[in-house]
């Protein structure tokens, strides 16, 4: 049986879902995991595109977002807050273990077209952005955050430049250079080509 929450009835803003999380309401725990499986996942996979412990970084990212959610402030949406989260958990565990990934140009696991529309629009995503994953491997790890934190998450160079504590001219150069070699990458799976010209087009 499967049980849904009504947020809007329960919950009338993120600070009130926040709040009921941090005090043990396991409904509101529930509700808020579900809320942004999706999202924390999304972002650990690209990060962590070549690493094959990237679940256990999600398990970890949720791990810290349930044990911080009471520190969740008012001035911005759960979501994003819990997308540093998720960035901050997986570049140190990352750093840890001493991941490097390799340069990837081959995924047999996603071979195979998308052909026709689909009309599970939900599994024509996840393929999509299993080969977007996939593509992002060709990154070197120091690139594919910033291009992640900006393509994927649509931070600013400053926001990225803040949560990486690098300089804004290093997170230009970087994403200059990742986004060039992502879109080969594009290119090079006819699925992803039609997606490149609007990548590009963001600044």
């Amino acid at each position: 049986m499967t049980i849904e929450f009504d947020e809007p009835r329960r919950f009338g803003s993120d600070i009130e879902l926040a709040s009921a999380a941090a005090s043990g309401d396991g409904a509101a725990s529930r509700l808020l995991v579900d809320r942004l499986l999706d999202r924390v996942g999304l972002t650990v996979r690209c990060l962590a595109a070549n690493d094959p412990d990237a679940d256990d970084y999600v398990q970890d990212a949720f791990i810290e977002i349930l044990n911080s959610i009471g520190n969740f402030q008012h001035d911005g949406s759960l979501e994003r807050w819990a997308e540093r989260i998720a960035v901050r958990v997986t570049m140190r565990r990352m750093k840890k273990k001493g991941f490097r990934a390799g340069i990837v140009t081959h995924d047999s696991d996603n071979e195979g077209r998308i052909e026709g529309p689909s009309d599970d629009l939900t599994l024509t995503r996840e393929r999509i952005w299993r080969r977007i994953i996939t593509a992002l491997k060709v990154l070197n790890p120091d690139r594919r955050l910033v291009v992640v934190l900006r393509l994927v998450l649509g931070c600013s160079i400053a926001e990225i430049a803040a949560q990486t504590e690098m300089k804004p001219n290093t997170v230009r150069g970087r994403l200059a250079v990742g986004r060039a070699q992502l879109r080969e990458a594009f290119f090079a799976d006819p699925v992803l080509a039609s997606l490149a010209e609007d990548m590009g087009a963001r600044k």
